[in-house]
């Protein structure tokens, strides 16, 4: 590792509980969509347009539900990094990623020019797939 900065143990500590702070509203939030789900079930009705306007809130409610699973994977992930060390060090080039960049993202795993560079392959890899099923 080729670091020029680490996290201070102060400063993991504060990343630490603001992951632990986040996972638990997301948790929270994933429960409350859950029991509004359970709720709004039995109440059904045969009404087309309800049921519509029903299917429509459903499919919001389960975007949202991956949305703050994929969320609370990540978390995890950040919060297993902090137990190892690992935290803050980018998983492709291994440098710091930087505070600035870990307090506006804090489950970020690479540094910015490694996220370029791999969301700029993922684009590339993506062209090709998209032009052929075009045509």
């Amino acid at each position: 590792m080729k670091t020029k900065e680490r996290l201070g143990r102060r400063t993991a500590k504060e990343m630490e509980q603001f992951l632990k702070a986040k996972q638990a509203q997301l948790k929270e939030a994933v429960r409350t969509v859950l029991s509004e789900r359970r709720s709004t079930e039995a109440g059904r009705t045969a009404d087309v347009t309800v049921w519509a306007t029903d299917t429509l809130n459903d499919e919001i409610q389960i975007a949202l539900m991956d949305r703050h699973s994929r969320q609370l994977a990540q978390i995890d992930a950040a919060l297993d990094r902090l137990a190892r060390g690992r935290y803050g060090f980018c998983h492709d080039c291994e440098e710091f990623i930087g505070l600035p960049r870990l307090k506006a993202l804090p489950f970020a795993h690479r540094c910015s020019a490694c996220q370029t560079r791999a969301e700029r392959k993922a684009r590339q890899m993506a062209a090709p797939l998209a032009a052929s099923e075009a045509a």
